[in-house]
């Protein structure tokens, strides 16, 4: 399937209230354009780093409000024609809520609609809602001379939604991911007021869902507790190895990995990781290295010395392993351990 991309551009003066000025694109971009393409990967990219999921939030008599009712129109029949007027009809909606924010300044509004074309989520769906602006860099002339160039900035996002349309009619958990806005005092609500979802789930609660469900996970199985380390370390080596991918970890994959060589398993795995009460969806958008570090291991090993311990979890040793004047000092250390330590130190004796 070929992307669909197009913007419009939505600007206001900052403290202006009912006073923005709307720039509507009547065709699509030719998605053949590296410009195009850089845009694209862009806004991609910038949606689905660090951010929150959740879902649609509904009228009191569960009918979708704005957003999702023009993406279910969409959604009927795709195409050029009636994505250039669902862009229309967003951007409209957009400069009704954000005209009433005295902060605000908007942007350019992209929309991007494309396929997976690769990996285990092939064939999935999304629509990309981006709010950029632009910014000057310096640059060159022909006569070597620095001037300042005006370009967009698509590393810092000014606001940014992912929708998958796949779960657009079950409006599940995930349908929506939404990028945090670093700007609080602009944002007061308006583009989440926008997307019409306020019930967001951000990384650091989705690393704490997704660590809960791995527990019950290795309770149900009857881990050891070296084979929980070792299954919270696979899943660590999982994110770091997908960390960079735009669509974050996929519930799937992540089977795909920790149950290679059996599919019965790693089918029950996907099973119980995404059932409906677990609150993990079967796709999450990318968690951050901070929350993630939950699930890593501390590995030295130097000169015939090697020290390893888990850094979160119930057999968390962080907090209990200290590094203070030279020494390295465990507190409450295992009764075994340090039996062991003696025994040694006697037999040498």
């Amino acid at each position: 399937m070929t992307p669909l991309v197009i913007a419009h551009k939505l600007m206001k003066p900052a403290g202006a209230i009912d006073n923005a000025e709307l720039q509507e694109r009547d065709e699509i971009y030719d998605e053949s354009d590296s410009a195009v393409q850089r845009l694209i990967t862009g806004a991609k990219r910038g949606v689905t780093r660090s951010s929150a999921i959740g879902c649609f939030e509904r009228e009191e008599d569960d009918n979708p409000k704005i957003l999702e009712r023009l993406l279910n129109t969409f959604d009927e029949a795709p195409g050029e024609e009636s994505f250039v007027t669902f862009s229309k009809a967003a951007v409209g909606a957009l400069k009704s809520r954000m005209e009433k924010k005295a902060p605000a300044t908007g942007g350019y509004v992209i929309f991007v609609y494309y396929e997976n074309e690769t990996g285990e989520q092939a064939g999935q769906k999304y629509l990309v809602i981006a709010l950029v602006t632009d910014q000057n860099i310096p640059s060159f002339d022909e006569n070597l001379d620095l001037i300042d160039s005006t370009v967009l900035d698509l590393e810092n996002l000014k606001h940014g939604a992912r929708i998958r349309m796949s779960s657009l009619a079950s409006n599940s958990d995930g349908v929506v991911s939404l990028l945090p806005s670093k700007r609080a005092s602009e944002t007061a609500g308006y583009f989440s007021d926008f997307i019409g979802c306020r019930n967001f789930t951000n990384s650091q609660e989705m690393a704490a869902r997704l660590d809960e469900r791995l527990e019950e996970w290795c309770d149900s199985q009857e881990m050891t507790p070296d084979q929980v380390s070792e299954f919270r370390f696979e899943i660590f080596n999982h994110w770091q190895k997908h960390r960079g991918s735009s669509e974050g970890i996929s519930i799937e994959s992540l089977g795909n990995t920790v149950y290679a060589n059996d599919e019965s398993d790693r089918d029950a795995f996907v099973t119980f990781m995404t059932d409906e009460e677990s609150g993990v969806p079967g796709q999450t958008p990318s968690i951050t290295a901070k929350h993630m570090n939950r699930f890593k291991k501390f590995i030295y090993s130097s000169n015939g010395l090697k020290l390893e311990f888990n850094t979160g979890g119930r057999f968390n040793w962080r907090s209990r392993i200290k590094a203070e004047n030279g020494q390295i000092i465990i507190d409450d250390a295992p009764e075994d351990l340090i039996n062991q330590i003696n025994q040694d130190h006697s037999d040498e004796s």
